[in-house]
């Protein structure tokens, strides 16, 4: 097995050989605010997306001073490049706290995942999962992901529920100095259901108001493909 300093050098090596191709995408980059599905292409097949995955998933799992000089060394050829790598890296250590059996389904063949941790949306719990909607600010990475973190305050027949103080949480941003990021403003979405997928938490987690991705059992990852109306 690659050790973490190894897996650390090899991931810096691929970032540092990006570096010219993401400065000539530079202006692409700012004129369509997105980044270039060749270069993120390219950027997923060297494992740039998943710096965090852990290395039971097939990820590099790295340092965190090994982190920062991957993104690093993507940041100073392009801040969005470095930003969506940021980005799409962190929801992988999300991995961690889901079943294998969901874990695999959504981090298998290097997919990328994006969205926005803002539980700004609304999933009514419904037979087999949720149903959800609502309207979420920014979620940099999201024109090239394969899986979308949508977070919710949950509801049932009663309402939304609660913490145990009764708290809510709804926040927003907008995206300021990474316009290539693919960060939308704020739009809402129809009404999409979405399967249950179990976290390794237990089912009382579900109770809680604040919803991250997947890991208090509330279904907030979502395929694209998976998605019905």
């Amino acid at each position: 097995m690659t050790s973490r300093s190894d897996a650390g050098e090899a991931r810096l090596a691929a970032a540092r050989h990006l570096g010219p191709a993401v400065v000539a995408a530079r202006e692409e980059i700012e004129r369509d605010r997105r980044l270039p599905p060749s270069l993120v292409e390219a950027m997923r097949a060297a494992g740039l997306f998943e710096l965090w995955l852990p290395e039971a998933f097939g990820g590099p799992a790295l340092h965190p001073i090994e982190f920062v000089k991957v993104i690093e060394a993507l940041s100073r050829a392009d801040g969005s490049a470095g930003w969506c790598a940021t980005n799409g890296s962190v929801y992988s250590l999300l991995s961690g706290s889901l079943t294998q059996v969901a874990a695999r389904q959504i981090f298998a063949d290097r997919a990328i995942v994006a969205g926005s941790i803002n539980p700004t949306g609304k999933a009514m719990v419904v037979e087999g999962g949720y149903r959800v909607s609502g309207r979420w600010g920014c979620g940099s990475g999201i024109t090239h992901a394969a899986w979308i973190i949508a977070n919710c305050v949950v509801h049932d027949q009663h309402g939304p529920r609660r913490s145990a103080n009764g708290a809510t949480d709804l926040a927003s941003r907008r995206s300021r100095g990474a316009p290539g990021s693919g960060s939308p403003a704020p739009t809402p979405a129809r009404p999409a259901r979405a399967p249950s997928i179990s976290s390794t938490r237990p089912p009382a987690a579900a109770r809680s108001t604040r919803v991250v991705a997947s890991i208090d059992a509330s279904a907030m990852c979502m395929s694209p493909s998976n998605i019905s109306d």
